[in-house]
């Protein structure tokens, strides 16, 4: 009688591991599902997907629309610079993701006839080469990462925050950088980095765009913002210049694009996820 009682105990066991065990499947496949839903709903993605659906729908690469607003700017940068004189061989453009800066760089190339680099997917924790003739670079990372002082001038759109998150959602492309970038850090370090630059403003009318035209002795971000931290009695040895724009606006060195992400960005999507698939997985 043992023998069989102890024999019925070893099938029961499997047999209980494996309905545990399809709960488990069934819990997580309905947390996945309820947080995915829930993402879906979210602004940023749902454009995004727009945008990649449309990609792959046409098998195309978005198009830069250069509006009759943008060229207009480009007219006045590029006038202005004649104005002054400056024979400009390397043009760097920078501002927060949304704001424009890949559409005025575009059209800032094709009327000068210059070739147009974008920094995107490039380390800039690491120095550049930013030696080519004839060039105009731009990224969000750009000032504030670099040594600037291969530029002959510097642009930098200086829009609101919140001005370029509604634009990010309306071209769609990258719309999920309003949920995971922190836009206000992004535009406080960069508007630090061009406002640290030596040389005189010069704002384009009408619009957020501001410029400076590197003097004789350069831009001396680095050296300027590194003197500015000093007076806070902070130790700058060994610091980045995007690590001392950090400690000038916040108090603290933080360097990298993690610095700029927004790590609960999405608790709440997933935290009702697991509730979901917890619940599920009791009332089995």
């Amino acid at each position: 009688m043992r023998y069989a009682k102890g024999k019925g105990r070893g099938k029961e066991k499997p047999e209980k591991d494996r309905d545990i065990v399809e709960r488990l499947k069934d819990a997580a496949f309905v947390a996945g599902k309820t947080a995915a839903d829930a993402l879906a709903k979210r602004p940023g993605i749902q454009a995004s997907l727009d945008s990649l659906k449309a990609r792959l729908t046409t098998g195309k690469a978005e198009k830069h629309e250069i509006i009759d607003e943008v060229n207009k700017n480009a007219d006045e940068i590029i006038a202005l610079l004649n104005s002054k004189k400056v024979h400009i061989e390397r043009l760097a453009v920078d501002g927060v993701p949304g704001s424009g800066k890949s559409t005025l760089a575009r059209a800032l190339a094709e009327k000068l006839n210059f070739e147009l680099q974008t920094l995107d997917y490039i380390d800039l924790n690491k120095p550049q080469d930013f030696s080519k003739e004839r060039t105009i670079y731009e990224h969000h990372r750009l000032l504030r990462t670099q040594n600037i002082d291969d530029f002959d001038a510097i642009v930098y759109i200086d829009e609101p925050p919140e001005l370029s998150q509604k634009k990010c959602l309306h071209r769609k492309r990258g719309g999920i950088n309003i949920d995971i970038f922190d836009y206000e850090k992004l535009k406080k370090i960069g508007a630090e980095a061009f406002n640290t630059a030596a040389g005189k403003v010069y704002k384009i009318e009408n619009s957020y765009i501001k410029l400076k035209i590197k003097p004789k002795a350069g831009f001396r971000v680095y050296e300027n913002i590194r003197d500015k931290v000093e007076k806070k009695d902070f130790k700058t040895a060994g610091l980045s210049k995007e690590e001392l724009l950090f400690v000038s606006v916040y108090d603290r060195p933080q360097k990298g694009l993690m610095a700029y992400v927004k790590l609960d960005a999405y608790n709440e999507e997933i935290l009702k996820g697991l509730s979901a698939g917890v619940l599920r997985f009791l009332m089995e």
